[in-house]
């Protein structure tokens, strides 16, 4: 999780490469130099040794070449004279003249043009001296990741000092393009420290017609190997002051956390920002997320994940930035592989787990907390303080045919006003598997469910503290087999195809259900008798490849499923009513034909004429040159949901890429809910992006350059 500026970085590698001009001069001096040349005189008086004539001098992964060197073993001095190249790695200085000291470890290479290979930085100096251990002074120094002499943009400084564990201090530094001055600084400074250093990130610069000019200036505190800080003050012009931090901590790959936290006094007066006519009537705004894995004693693991906000409008309005909607998602997804609760969300959920995993069971606890964002809910939105589950693996019931596995869970749910239930949900299982020579596999299980409540809290209707308990079983049946055909297609290519038909049943008796809560599914299971047909069927291909490995691809996979609600079949009419006892059909559909398309799809469709009744497809085209189209289909007849999501990458050419971002709504009146259009620039040493976002509410522009190595700058 290391964090520093990307000058930092640069000037570390800097100093790094530059330590060729004495590398292994002194602790290494009882390996010997491997010296090749045309012609080689030693000069007994002076003890002078001279190399002439393509000299190539080699010690470990050190080598330097020159037309003439001559060594001084009485003052330990080495000189080099025409076509100077010192290489070690992939790094490569060269010069017109070296001369070292290889007693103090110090130097100096002239008309010096250092390039490092890591980071594809070239520095060209008049000369590059080492003046002590891990110092150097460089005059006339040019710096760049283009290709030189000829560079899109560069640095030159008069004069540059680096300590390789301190500071590069620069004096009279123009950054230009092509070789035109376009800024210009008396002195600058830059940790150089490969250690993470205190100091300012790069600033990040936006404009939008709803904020305004907006700068934000991170400062980054180190505050030692395993926690650091970030400071992230954001002026917005039309609003005030928007301050963020965030601290890290990593103590092992296994225990980490971020948390961070916003604050703005908002000036702007609210106007029903997206027009959902809910009126925003706080000026403080904020918002606090957060996210911990840790592990614990005894092999407990937990992790915590924390989502607060001021008000329901926040990430629509500063989802941008770094410390935005958008950047902090994507952290905590590469981070901790969890997400943020989905922007739109009106109820934010915050949890605490606990959880120990045995041979043969398993112990999780957990809190969750639910901020509701809809005015005067709070009181009345039920939080789980807390739950508690153990379970059972499936083991062998001693030496009969027959498995058992169970599974115990407590709840307390609680709230400020309204009805609050503890419940304790006891669940033993026993199961049979029968294997019937391999032809199909049938498992029949058996659960006996017993369900403890206390009910409390206060809501009208209802009697509360009072004990309950419902006691019912579950039956259950699975019958399936797998047929497949494997198909040699020559070459060394195989395709088998695969069908997977499962027949399953499930039966709950009914129960009187009255006088229970209801609050989540275990309240509500009520009874039921249900048959569902479900059909896998997959096509997988193998490519034999030189050293005996294989490549695997699921080209095709697909899967239906239909249910027979047996209770529904039963149903005593009223008048003018129909019998419905088959479910949605659902079908799941994957294409992978190859590396350049996927498809996805989802789709339940109604048996008695209502046709589709949700349908998601979500397909992404690639080609050879880096094109990329990807179209998103979401509909929900229930919840009305109706769009089209269209993202376009279209190379233009090598340098020139056209981007298309659009989310529009298929239901009348057809509006366009978000778009961006703009462009891609891409040179070898640096980038340009320019981009218009557009929703119904605001309106914005992007425009940021990328200078290769050292990171970027823009505005929006």
């Amino acid at each position: 999780m290391a964090r520093s500026s990307s000058a930092a970085h640069w000037f570390a590698a800097l100093a790094w490469a530059v330590a060729v001009l004495a590398a292994g001069t002194a602790a290494g001096a009882a390996v010997p130099w491997r010296v090749e040349a045309d012609r080689i005189t030693y000069h007994a008086d002076g003890d002078l040794v001279v190399a002439e004539g393509h000299v190539r001098a080699s010690r470990g992964g050190m080598t330097c070449e020159a037309d003439t060197v001559a060594y001084d073993r009485r003052r330990s001095r080495l000189q080099a004279w025409g076509n100077v190249t010192l290489r070690t790695g992939g790094d490569v200085l060269r010069g017109s003249r070296a001369d070292l000291d290889l007693a103090t470890a110090t130097g100096t290479v002239e008309d010096a043009e250092l390039f490092l290979s890591r980071n594809n930085v070239t520095l060209a100096a008049r000369t590059i001296r080492r003046t002590g251990e891990d110092e150097y002074e460089v005059e006339d120094a040019v710096v760049t990741t283009c290709p030189v002499p000829r560079s899109a943009w560069s640095f030159r400084c008069r004069r540059l000092r680096v300590r390789a564990s301190g500071l590069a201090v620069a004096a009279h530094t123009t950054f230009r393009v092509k070789d035109v001055p376009v800024l210009y600084a008396p002195l600058a400074a830059w940790p150089v420290n490969q250690e993470r250093e205190t100091g300012f990130l790069t600033p990040y610069y936006t404009s939008s017609s709803r904020n305004g000019f907006e700068l934000e200036l991170p400062f980054f505190w180190a505050l030692g190997d395993s926690f650091d800080a970030t400071f992230s003050p954001r002026y917005l012009a039309n609003r005030g002051m928007l301050l963020g931090g965030e601290f890290r901590y990593a103590l092992s790959p296994a225990s980490l956390g971020v948390i961070r936290y916003s604050y703005l006094h908002d000036n702007l007066v609210d106007d029903d920002f997206d027009g959902d006519g809910q009126v925003r009537g706080n000026a403080r705004r904020w918002w606090v997320r957060a996210k911990a894995d840790q592990d614990l004693p005894l092999g407990v693991a937990a992790k915590l994940d924390v989502d607060l906000v001021s008000d329901r409008d926040y990430f629509e309005e500063f989802r941008e930035g770094p410390m935005g909607f958008g950047a902090t998602n994507r952290m905590f997804r590469k981070w901790f592989n969890r997400s943020l609760n989905d922007e739109t969300d009106v109820i934010r959920l915050s949890t605490f787990q606990l959880a120990r995993t045995w041979e043969d069971h398993f112990w999780g606890a957990e809190a969750r907390f639910h901020q509701n964002l809809l005015e005067d809910a709070q009181d009345e939105t039920l939080q789980t303080l807390p739950r508690v589950a153990v379970e059972g693996f499936r083991r062998r019931l001693w030496r009969t045919p027959l498995y058992y596995d169970w599974r115990a869970e407590y709840v307390n749910y609680w709230r400020e006003r309204g009805l609050e239930s503890q419940r304790l949900d006891l669940a033993p299982r026993l199961a049979l598997p029968v294997d019937f020579g391999g032809v199909a596999d049938f498992l029949v299980s058996a659960t006996a469910r017993e369900t403890l409540y206390r009910i409390g809290g206060d809501c009208q209707g209802w009697a509360t503290d009072l004990d309950r308990n419902r006691f019912t079983h579950e039956l259950a049946a699975d019958l399936g087999t797998t047929l497949g055909r494997t198909f040699d297609l020559g070459g060394g290519r195989f395709v088998r195809h695969t069908l997977r038909p499962v027949l399953s049943y499930r039966y709950r008796p009914p129960k009187d259900v009255d006088g229970l809560p209801g609050i989540d599914a275990v309240d509500r299971l009520g009874q039921e008798n249900l048959l569902v047909l479900s059909l896998l069927n997959f096509v997988t291909t193998r490519r034999d490849r030189p050293g005996g490995r294989f490549t695997y691809r699921d080209p095709l996979v697909l899967r239906l499923e239909e249910g027979f609600d047996v209770r529904e079949s039963r149903r005593r009419l009223g008048p003018g009513e129909k019998r419905r006892p088959f479910t949605d059909l659902l079908a799941e559909l994957e294409l992978n034909p190859n590396e350049f398309v996927t498809l996805r799809s989802d789709t339940t469709f109604g048996v008695y004429g209502q046709g589709v009744t949700t349908h998601r497809t979500q397909a992404t085209f690639r080609s050879p040159a880096g094109d990329r189209l990807g179209l998103t289909y979401r509909y929900h007849r229930a919840k009305r949901i109706h769009t089209l999501d269209a993202v376009l990458d279209a190379v233009l050419t090598p340098a020139w890429t056209l981007t298309l971002r659009t989310q529009r709504s298929l239901e009348e009146p057809w509006e366009e809910l978000r778009s961006s259009y703009g462009f891609r620039y891409k040179a070898g040493c640096w980038s340009l992006e320019f981009r218009v976002d557009h929703t119904p509410d605001e309106d914005s522009f992007v425009f940021y350059i990328d200078l290769a190595g050292l990171g970027g700058w823009g505005t929006r």
